[in-house]
């Protein structure tokens, strides 16, 4: 079981996924496979589900991806077996298996001829993403904290990547079938698949959650009846107080920054960057 999400932003897409498998045994791996194809194409999946037959969907999806001739293979007919491949999964293995485990993946795909998509399963439906989607255990978990603040964000680099850190911290804090560190990578509307950075969460994952912590003291406060307005701007105070405090942290150890550095295109490739914010 696993958490996986990935979000479209304004220069490409970020895909991430929690370590943690929880099978016969618990253990911590990767669970985002990249692929560079002989003409340059780039397929990133990211794994849910059960690990075995998610391990073989994934496996069938790059042989078939790499069985299109150089001439023909566009992000279109990439995204052709990947469906294929979901297919056959489950009508030959999932679909018929006793206990019905199953496989979800979110999946980057880049093409020289026609460019990045994002897509999503569930069950045999593959769909392509405009905005962001979420796959896993703690998926429903996921959507609730990521919708709203995906919704509001300017689509930035750096607004997609704090919601993925603080909702797969919030997740993992609430569900037990996720866990360990996170890993996220970046695939570009350029092409460029940037290396798989771990992140060990919890050194930002506590911002997010003092933050959580603070919210709900002053929810809590302000819906007393009969509070006067003394006792308000107390409670304004020390709210204020704990949104200071996690800036100051913030900004001290640049935790944060330090990451996002490694993962941010425009920060690679700071002419790309210009040029792209002229036209």
């Amino acid at each position: 079981m696993t958490i996986a999400a990935g979000f479209n932003f304004n220069e490409g897409i970020l895909l991430c996924a929690d370590k943690k498998h929880s099978a016969q045994m618990k253990l911590a791996a990767s669970k985002i496979f990249r692929k560079t194809y002989d003409d340059g194409s780039k397929s990133i999946i990211v794994i849910a589900g059960n690990v075995m037959y998610a391990r073989m969907g994934m496996q069938s999806m790059e042989a078939l991806i790499e069985a299109i001739p150089r001439s023909d293979r566009t992000a279109e007919t990439m995204a052709a077996r990947i469906r294929e491949a979901v297919r056959v999964l489950h009508h030959a293995h999932l679909f018929k298996h006793p206990d019905r485990p199953d496989a979800q993946y979110i999946i980057g795909l880049w093409s020289p001829s026609g460019g990045l998509k994002l897509l999503t399963t569930e069950d045999t439906a593959v769909n392509e993403m405009r905005g962001y989607d979420c796959v896993g255990a703690g998926a429903y978990l996921g959507h609730y904290l990521m919708r709203l603040l995906y919704q509001q964000c300017d689509k930035s680099f750096h607004d997609v990547l704090a919601i993925a850190i603080h909702a797969l911290a919030r997740i993992k804090s609430y569900d037990d079938a996720c866990g360990g560190d996170s890993e996220f990578t970046v695939l570009t509307k350029t092409g460029e698949m940037l290396d798989i950075q771990t992140l060990e969460i919890a050194k930002v994952e506590k911002y997010s959650t003092k933050f959580d912590e603070g919210m709900a003291k002053f929810f809590l406060t302000v819906s007393r009846p009969g509070m006067t307005q003394e006792e308000s701007d107390e409670v304004d105070e020390q709210f204020s107080e704990i949104l200071s405090s996690v800036l100051h942290q913030m900004v001290r150890t640049r935790v944060f920054e330090q990451f996002a550095k490694k993962l941010n295109p425009s920060a690679r490739n700071p002419q790309a960057a210009s040029k792209g914010s002229k036209s």
